[in-house]
């Protein structure tokens, strides 16, 4: 007797998983949609192309998939009287909704070594991760610590927004691979612990005041400035 075909909605989620599993593990531009099939059990190796349209629309299914339940944990956060205002609280709404998920999918989680790879990536960084629609309530955030006391000038602000941010990402995917490969040992700081570390590091890369060296070189002429970054 003939096995029933699966819904297109569970082949599409053995999809999901597989890629994200791969790129993870492997960067996204080294995983191929013939591996990623296979990897899902698929034997038509067009099945990303029948279900999503392409690799690249996958990769957009995926990140919105995911960063849904992030966001409904950021906008909970953020939405905390005084939060706007205060800047370990601002820093901990990016953070923890993250932190959150390596702990709770300690044994599969994946999404951090993604968005990893995402982040590093600047063309789909700068579409999903930055200017894309799920990425609202991000630019408030950063807009609130922008907005606070004392902020650095731009456009050394921006930039270092972008060190945090980058940062902390890529310490929780090296959390996350650790933990997934069992390689949790003393030397890794418990969960309270190595996350109130990381917003401490984080606050100081917002907070740390530019040397005279880095104030001068943006009071450059334009000139001048170009001929010193080229060398």
């Amino acid at each position: 007797m003939a096995t029933a075909p699966e819904s297109a909605d569970l082949t599409k989620a053995r999809l999901m998983t597989a890629a994200e599993g791969l790129f993870a593990e492997y960067g996204i531009e080294a995983v191929s949609a013939r591996q990623i099939a296979l990897a899902a059990g698929q034997r038509n190796q067009s099945a990303i192309r029948y279900h999503f349209g392409s690799k690249d629309d996958l990769i957009v299914a995926l990140h919105a998939q995911r960063i849904g339940e992030i966001n409904e944990r950021r906008a909970h956060m953020f939405e905390v009287p005084g939060v706007a205002g205060d800047m370990r609280a601002l820093i901990g709404a990016i953070a923890t909704p993250l932190a959150e998920r390596v702990e709770r999918d300690a044994s599969g989680s994946a999404y951090v070594r993604f968005l990893a790879h995402l982040f590093s990536d600047r063309q789909r960084r700068d579409l999903l991760i930055e200017h894309g629609e799920s990425a609202a309530l991000l630019r408030r955030i950063y807009a609130a610590l922008r907005g606070l006391p004392g902020a650095i000038p731009e456009p050394l602000f921006s930039e270092r927004l972008r060190l945090m941010v980058g940062g902390i990402i890529h310490a929780l995917a090296d959390r996350e691979r650790l933990r997934t490969k069992g390689g949790a040992g003393p030397f890794v700081l418990a969960q309270d612990a190595f996350l109130n570390n990381l917003i401490d590091a984080s606050i100081g890369i917002l907070t740390a005041p530019p040397s005279p060296a880095t104030l001068a070189h943006l009071t450059l002429p334009a000139k001048e400035h170009a001929r010193g970054t080229n060398g």
